[in-house]
């Protein structure tokens, strides 16, 4: 028999799976109404990037919410620890059960998220074969991953800073609908370079300059914690960090590969985003992108690689 807390997490995963197939098919009903020129194909994966969207814009506000303005104390000391790069602090990051509450919250949303996003993969028409592969791997891990470290009430912090990394998602699901389907572009060019500019903007704090002192912390924490005998796992074993470390460091590896094939650029599009050369990777490109739109260089803009 589950634990309670468990039995919540897992029903609440069940729930929110639902939820975005209701939101799918809602949202596929007013696309076959209004969008009528698409291809069948074509409208299922717009109300795909709906739900997207939404997920995104939610998940993203709500755990920066939780981890910069929520004014828990002990999240709130947390940050600033981890900020200052305090090695003696930095174990609790994410042994001890700091915003554990919050994030166990959040995270069983964006787990059914992912396994409904798994269950529509065939949708997405515009996907290439090595994305959907990318996809399933991240996914697979992520579900494998989040459940254990919010159960154990565990890397709290990490796992909020994963989920608002999502902030730049909505304006980059609106940037795709409009390079893969250019009649919306023509229809709302405002909006379409908003968004442009925001995705880049948003990105580099988020998963930029946001990215690397987190995953140095985590490293720094999940290694301490696995080779010292003396350290506190606050009832985690031993195999949660390893599993963890583990992880982040097999889809980062996946990322190096992937980065000598001519195929990358089309194949990371929504692929293994919690790696180190992720988002190097797409940072290059955003950089890419933001000089073609300074420089007004339509060609340029015309052959961007669909996710860039």
């Amino acid at each position: 028999m589950l634990e309670p807390a468990t039995q919540q997490y897992w029903l609440t995963v069940a729930a929110a799976f639902l939820a975005c197939e209701a939101l799918y098919h809602a949202s596929h009903f007013c696309i076959n109404k209004t969008a009528t020129s698409l291809k069948a194909t074509d409208r299922a994966t717009l109300a795909l990037k709906v739900v997207n969207i939404v997920h995104a814009a939610i998940s993203g506000p709500v755990a920066f919410y939780f981890l910069f303005l929520d004014g828990d104390a002990a999240t709130a000391h947390a940050v600033q620890r981890a900020v200052a790069l305090d090695a003696e602090f930095a174990p609790s990051l994410f042994s001890a059960h700091i915003a554990a509450d919050q994030a166990l919250s959040l995270t069983c949303y964006t787990v059914g998220f992912m396994c409904w996003d798994l269950y529509r993969i065939d949708t997405w028409a515009k996907s290439g074969h090595g994305e959907k592969k990318l996809l399933i791997v991240h996914h697979v891990l992520s579900i494998l991953v989040w459940p254990l470290a919010s159960l154990y009430r565990v890397a709290g912090p990490f796992l909020l800073h994963y989920e608002y990394t999502e902030l730049s998602s909505p304006f980059l699901a609106v940037v795709d609908a409009a390079r893969d389907y250019p009649k919306i572009a023509e229809k709302y060019p405002i909006t379409n370079e908003i968004c442009r500019v925001m995705f880049a903007i948003v990105f580099y704090i988020v998963r930029i300059f946001g990215w690397f002192p987190v995953s140095y912390c985590f490293w720094r924490d999940a290694l301490y914690l696995l080779f010292n005998n003396d350290a506190a796992m606050h009832t985690m074993p031993k195999w949660v960090p390893a599993f963890w470390l583990f992880t982040h460091g097999f889809l980062t590896c996946l990322q190096v590969c992937l980065l000598c094939l001519i195929t990358f650029v089309a194949s990371t599009a929504r692929g293994v985003r919690h790696s180190i050369a992720t988002q190097v990777w797409w940072g290059y490109l955003i950089l890419k992108a933001v000089y073609a739109m300074a420089t007004g260089d339509e060609e340029a803009r015309k052959n961007e690689a669909k996710n860039a």
